[in-house]
């Protein structure tokens, strides 16, 4: 939650010259209500099934970058799912960062973060989940989109070599 994934995926995508596709906003487009929205009606359990079904139904262009949500990932079939086609990033942000990104009044817009002490427990559970990733990128929050987008594309260079 607010570690960049967007943000760093659309420069990504941009470098590498492939499609970029935000998994937050096909579910909004898919089911034309925003992800509170979602959330408020019929809770993250409703949610994530969704966001899990679209994951892998969706017919996803090869090499593209996908922004998942933050929690789409932590169930393990997902991870290994989308580990067996292609490379997980995960952008591995200070929580205290994260918490400066979203705001006080983050509770409407991000539902997970309307206990900012619940939020910090769901940050650290998420971890080992995240652990799993193909790539770790450690942030301290200074850096800037296209910045972490050249870090991970050499990185990608780098796991290309080794294969």
């Amino acid at each position: 939650m607010a570690a960049g994934k967007t943000s760093v995926g659309r420069c990504l995508a941009a470098h590498q010259g492939v499609p970029f596709f935000d998994l937050d906003e096909l579910v909004v487009e898919r089911t034309g209500v925003s992800i509170a929205a979602l959330f408020a009606r019929e809770g993250e359990e409703a949610f994530r099934r969704i966001e899990r079904r679209l994951l892998q139904a969706y017919s996803w262009p090869q090499g593209c970058v996908v922004a998942t949500g933050g929690g789409c990932l932590v169930e393990a079939d997902s991870m290994a799912w989308a580990r067996q086609r292609g490379t997980v990033v995960w952008l591995d942000l200070p929580f205290d960062t994260i918490r400066r990104r979203v705001g006080e009044h983050s509770g409407r817009e991000r539902p997970l973060f309307a206990d900012p002490a619940e939020a910090e427990i769901l940050y650290a559970t998420r971890r080992e989940a995240y652990s799993r990733a193909d790539l770790h990128v450690a942030l301290d929050g200074a850096e800037n989109p296209g910045e972490v987008a050249l870090r991970i594309a050499e990185r990608l260079g780098s796991l290309d070599c080794a294969t």
